[in-house]
């Protein structure tokens, strides 16, 4: 655990000589409970140097109220604490047990079974070496792959993300093509929003996807890597961020109130008016 901190704060180090103005770690990348309620502790924890860029790790996180977080920290280039995100999306039986948590619930004894959910979206804003903000939407592992949760992020801001950053830990996957498919999902996302994307992952692929939904660069599954690129930011917003699947609602709506029309109308297409008596009369005698 230590050594694979070390190794990261020193390639860390590497990547801001060469020129990088800011660096992402994967989820849980620092494998220790990190106190959340006071920053110089939180500090303490994650920021062992200062490396003149802004980073951004996971890890888990824990107040003085017995909760705990799957948890991102954005520090600035002086090691310390500016932001904190807390994963929403929790993953079922993995982070938390959804059965105990409703059998709870329904005993009026609420209570949570596993990490605690986090309140608020990832959207989190860094200061540049070159003192330019830059404004990221942060999500954690899986939740970059659930539409309407990015587009939150991004519309739902009063100044849209610069880049879209996920951090993830695919070790679940162990060595099977999950991995590759957990990060291939999360790609629609940069078309849908027009953002580049970031992926960090443990055991995984860390990758650059630009706004067009192409990869531009990515890792290998085996063995530690580091990858050092230039992202392109767009700042247009989408007809997808602007009105999210408002129009497939629609659409969808539409479709079956006109099966509905087609079932009223019959076989015959007409719609029946009512009903008629017809005989035929026989032969006079």
């Amino acid at each position: 655990q230590a050594r694979t901190e070390a190794w990261m704060w020193a390639r860390s180090a590497e990547q801001v000589a060469a020129g990088a103005e800011l660096l992402v770690w994967p989820e849980a990348a620092v494998r220790r409970t990190v106190p959340r309620d006071d920053p110089r502790e939180s500090e303490a924890v994650l920021a062992p140097a200062a490396l003149g860029a802004p980073v951004l790790l996971g890890s888990t996180s824990a107040d003085d109220a017995g909760g705990t977080f799957n948890t991102a920290w954005a520090l600035s280039g002086e090691g310390s604490v500016t932001a904190r995100y807390d994963k929403v999306h929790r993953f079922p039986f993995g982070e938390y047990d959804p059965v105990a948590e409703l059998r709870a619930r329904l005993a009026g004894r609420p209570r949570t079974v596993g990490l605690s959910t986090g309140r608020t979206l990832g959207r989190v804003a860094v200061s540049l070496p070159s003192g330019d903000p830059l404004r990221l939407s942060v999500m954690i592992c899986y939740e970059a792959i659930l539409p309407m949760f990015v587009n939150a992020g991004v519309a739902e801001s009063a100044e849209a993300p610069d880049l879209l950053v996920v951090m993830a830990n695919d070790a679940w996957f162990g060595d099977t093509s999950e991995r590759a498919l957990h990060m291939l999902l999360t790609v629609p996302r940069t078309i849908e929003q027009r953002r580049s994307m970031v992926r960090a992952a443990t055991s995984g692929i860390s990758a650059l996807v630009d706004p067009a939904g192409r990869v531009v660069a990515s890792t290998e599954t085996a063995g530690p890597d580091t990858l050092q690129v230039e992202v392109p930011l767009l700042e247009e917003r989408t007809a997808y961020a602007r009105w999210g699947d408002l129009p497939a609602r629609l659409a969808f709506a539409l479709a079956v109130l006109l099966a509905m029309v087609r079932i009223a109308r019959g076989p015959g297409g007409r719609v029946p008016e009512g009903e008629c008596s017809v005989s035929a009369p026989g032969p006079v005698h």
